[in-house]
């Protein structure tokens, strides 16, 4: 491991103290953890090599989250994340955040070393403290590192092997307005049902205007709708009166029923949840 013991024992140090303050998860100060003399970034970065090169092209500008590891138990609905940029990162293990440093990438080995800083925040002493130990010790001790398909991050090292998945780039992420949505279920009082086999599938689209431009897997209808953030509120949407057989009629009175009035929006990666008490419409984003 290229960073120095001594410096590694001071970034700890600090965000122990930082932990151990009470129960109140509220931050208090930034810290810095010095782990080497400040130098420039081309003088501190560590090697890379032409494969490790690539794989830090893919992780720039990325973060990636693990929800459980082996050799570990991992804590916290955030579980531990990992945020690049060019050449430096931002950890995260459930309360204080490290900052800084650079890596390099040579020989299938993550090598992360060079000034960091850590937040001081109040933490819960236990478990949140205890993971955010042993993981920046895993982060320094040069794990093993894969990348696939550019989503799959893999470190192992330490008896522990950690599989991190890229969380969307804010630009990847669709909003509600402007983006053609695909209706691919439907839940009823919590179960959840494809769409029948053979059907056009219901289609919905809210440009910046307002105006809705909606098709019921029958019907195509007209609206206006105001995005409110958490919620969008559907005014009246007049339809056109083809006569539809099952089953695409009675998909259409599943969409109409929850597209009328104020509607709960939880959009997650390219998918779009509109729920109305116990029905929801669950799209993807074409």
């Amino acid at each position: 491991m290229r960073r120095t013991r001594d410096a590694l024992a001071v970034a700890l140090l600090l965000s122990l103290a930082g932990c151990g303050g009470g129960s109140d998860a509220s931050p208090v100060s930034t810290s810095a953890a010095p782990t080497a003399p400040a130098t420039s970034p081309a003088a501190t970065t560590p090697q890379a090599d032409a494969a490790g090169k690539a794989i830090a092209k893919q992780l720039a500008g990325r973060k990636f989250r693990a929800t459980e590891a082996e050799g570990r138990t991992v804590v916290g609905e955030r579980g531990l994340e990992i945020e690049f940029s060019e050449a430096s990162l931002s950890a995260y293990a459930g309360c204080n955040h490290i900052v800084g440093g650079y890596y390099g990438i040579a020989g299938g080995r993550f090598d992360w070393t060079g000034d960091v800083s850590v937040t001081s925040m109040a933490c819960v002493p236990g478990a949140v403290m205890e993971q955010e130990d042993w993981f920046q010790r895993f982060l320094g001790d040069q794990p093993k590192i894969t990348l696939e398909g550019g989503e799959l991050l893999t470190l192992a090292g330490s008896g522990v092997t950690a599989k991190f998945w890229a969380l969307p780039r804010p630009e990847d992420t669709p909003k509600l307005v402007g983006t053609d949505w695909v209706l691919t279920s439907i839940s009823s009082g919590g179960t959840a049902s494809s769409l029948p086999a053979g059907l056009q599938p219901p289609t919905l689209r809210i440009a910046g205007s307002g105006e809705v431009a909606l098709f019921t897997g029958c019907n195509r209808g007209r609206g206006i709708a105001a995005d409110r953030g958490d919620t969008v509120e559907f005014g009246q949407i007049s339809t056109t009166r083809r006569a539809c057989g099952p089953p695409a009629d009675t998909i259409e009175r599943q969409v109409l029923g929850v597209i009328d009035g104020e509607v709960e929006v939880v959009i997650t990666g390219k998918q779009l949840t509109l729920t109305k008490g116990r029905e929801a419409l669950v799209w993807t984003a074409r």
